[in-house]
């Protein structure tokens, strides 16, 4: 945000790798503080820097957010986490 106005916006795709089938339903109930959780880690990694810098390299915004995945969920629940697509844009 530059005077109160988006500038820029982020967009990440992310596929959650399962660690057994009937995890689904733990996941489901989860959804609400994982979803919280991640934007709040999203959000630290990419507002520290200037406007019209590239993204950070993807494999830093895999490992914090599958720590925020492991922490809210489990490594036994969530084995991996897929990054599908990770881009930014200008708003202007």
């Amino acid at each position: 945000m530059q005077n109160g106005e988006v500038m820029e916006q982020f967009t990440i795709v992310i596929a959650i790798e399962l660690g057994f089938e009937d995890a689904r339903s733990d996941i489901h109930r989860m959804i609400p503080r994982f979803r919280n959780e991640m934007y709040k880690t999203l959000y630290s990694l990419v507002t520290f820097r200037r406007l019209g810098l590239e993204l950070p390299d993807i494999e830093i915004f895999k490992k914090r957010l599958l720590q925020v995945a492991h922490r809210v969920g489990s490594k036994e629940l969530i084995k991996n986490l897929l990054i599908q697509q990770a881009f930014k844009r200008d708003i202007r």
